[in-house]
C-alpha cells in the first residue's frame, strides 16, 4: 500500500526522465516478476488515476514486456496496450488510445509549451499504433478526429528538443474550414472580433500535408483539395490547391511571421477558370 509516495525514472543515455509525486494505491509485485497498479499519482501537477498491468519486470530490460495502461485526468483519458522496454531507450509499442473534451489543456499536460489562453476545437480523439523512442512518439495509421474534421494516417511528436515538432501527413473526407478561419464577417459586427493565434506559432514547429476530398468554409464547398504547411521558429507557410465545385481551381499561399512585432502576415490567392461570382460570396 503506497501513500505519497515518488517514483523517479532517469536514462543518463538519453537524457530522458518521468517522476511521479503523491502517489497512492496499491502495487502487487510477484516472484515471477508481474507488477500490477492501482492508484493515482500526480503528473505534471494533475492528479491522475492509472491502472497498471507489466508482465514481467526483468524483461523490461531485455526483449521487453506486455504493458496494459490506462491513464484519466480531468482533461484526458489515455490507454495503451503493447510492449515496454529500456534496453536501448525507453520505448513503447502498441495499440494507443487517447480523448479529450479540452484538446487544448490535454496537449499542455502531455507537455507541449501551449499558452493558458490557447484554445483549440474539441472533441479530440486519437487511435492508432504508438512506437516511441525516448521523447520522439509516431502514430502510425492513426485515426484522428478534432472537432468536426476527421482524418487518417500517420503522426509524429519530437519532444527531445527546445522547441517541439510534429508532422502529420492525413487525408480526410471533408475539412470544415470554419473552426480554423477567423469569422466570416457574413454578420454586421462579426468580421475581426476572433484573435489570431500568432502566440501558438511560437510554440511548437510542424510539417503538415492533408489531401481531402472536399473542403468547406460556411456556405462554400471545394472538390480535391491539397494543403500544406510548414512552421518553423515562429514562421509559417501555408498552401493548397482547392478544385471547385462550379468548376475551375484556387490556389493560396499564405505567410506568417509571428516573431516580429507587429506580426507579419501576406495572403496570396490565385483563381483559374473560376465562378468568381460564387467565390466571392
Amino acid at each position: 500500500t503506497l501513500e505519497d509516495a515518488s517514483f523517479r525514472y532517469f536514462d543518463a543515455r538519453s537524457g530522458h526522465g518521468l517522476s511521479l509525486s503523491n502517489t497512492n494505491g496499491v502495487m502487487n509485485i510477484a516472484a515471477d516478476g508481474r507488477v500490477s497498479f492501482e492508484g493515482s499519482a500526480v503528473i505534471r501537477s494533475r492528479v491522475a488515476r492509472i491502472g497498471l498491468e507489466l508482465k514481467s519486470l526483468p524483461r523490461v530490460n531485455e526483449d521487453g514486456s506486455p504493458l496494459e495502461l490506462a491513464i484519466e485526468t480531468g482533461d484526458a483519458a489515455v490507454t495503451f496496450s503493447g510492449r515496454l522496454a529500456t534496453a536501448k531507450v525507453l520505448s513503447l509499442a502498441g495499440p494507443l488510445s487517447i480523448t479529450s473534451a479540452n484538446p487544448a489543456a490535454a496537449l499542455r499536460w502531455a507537455g507541449l509549451p501551449l499558452a493558458e489562453s490557447t484554445t483549440l476545437p474539441g472533441p479530440f480523439a486519437l487511435e492508432g499504433a504508438l512506437d516511441s523512442a525516448g521523447r520522439a512518439y509516431a502514430i502510425r495509421n492513426a485515426a484522428i478526429a478534432l472537432g468536426g474534421f476527421r482524418g487518417a494516417g500517420d503522426l509524429v511528436a519530437d519532444l527531445r528538443g527546445e522547441r517541439p515538432k510534429l508532422q502529420a501527413d492525413l487525408e480526410a473526407e471533408t475539412v470544415w474550414l470554419d473552426a480554423l478561419l477567423p469569422a466570416s464577417g457574413a454578420e454586421a459586427g462579426e468580421w475581426g472580433r476572433a484573435a489570431l493565434p500568432f502566440a501558438l506559432l511560437r510554440s511548437f514547429d510542424a510539417e503538415v500535408s492533408l489531401l481531402a476530398r472536399s473542403a468547406a468554409y460556411l456556405g462554400f464547398t471545394a472538390g480535391p483539395s491539397r494543403l500544406t504547411a510548414t512552421l518553423t521558429d515562429g514562421r509559417l507557410e501555408a498552401s493548397g490547391g482547392l478544385g471547385l465545385e462550379t468548376g475551375g481551381t484556387l490556389g493560396f499561399t499564405t505567410r506568417v511571421e509571428s516573431v516580429v512585432l507587429p506580426p507579419d502576415v501576406s495572403l496570396t490567392l490565385k483563381a483559374e477558370n473560376a465562378d468568381m461570382a460564387a467565390l466571392l460570396g
